[in-house]
């Protein structure tokens, strides 16, 4: 069975360029671009893994990775477009399991 993603990603070709790559590679990809639908996706408890957006429209990444991890240990890959150490520091404090600048 191949690896289903979530992925929460509120910049458009961005999220084309990784969802391109991921199923190229054969995973099974799940695309949210705001924070109320990847909540809602990501706490059903269906991904092997989750790519978060910290900034994200009507729910941020950290509230999202905030609640999974109340419910749920699915490995959770935060992504940013700041470099700031703020950030990461705040995303693997609250359990995540890497942070990547996008």
């Amino acid at each position: 069975m191949a690896t289903r993603i979530l992925l929460v990603e509120h910049e458009a070709i961005l999220a084309d360029c990784l969802c391109a790559d991921l199923l190229q590679n054969r995973f099974v990809v799940d695309l949210c671009v705001d924070g109320i639908d990847g909540r809602r996706m990501a706490l059903a408890g269906e991904h092997d893994l989750i790519l978060l957006d910290v900034r994200l429209r009507g729910v941020d990444g950290f509230a999202i990775l905030s609640e999974l991890r109340q419910r749920m240990s699915t490995p959770v890959i935060m992504l940013s477009d700041s470099d700031g150490v703020q950030d990461r520091v705040r995303g693997l404090r609250a359990g995540a399991d890497d942070f990547l600048s996008k």
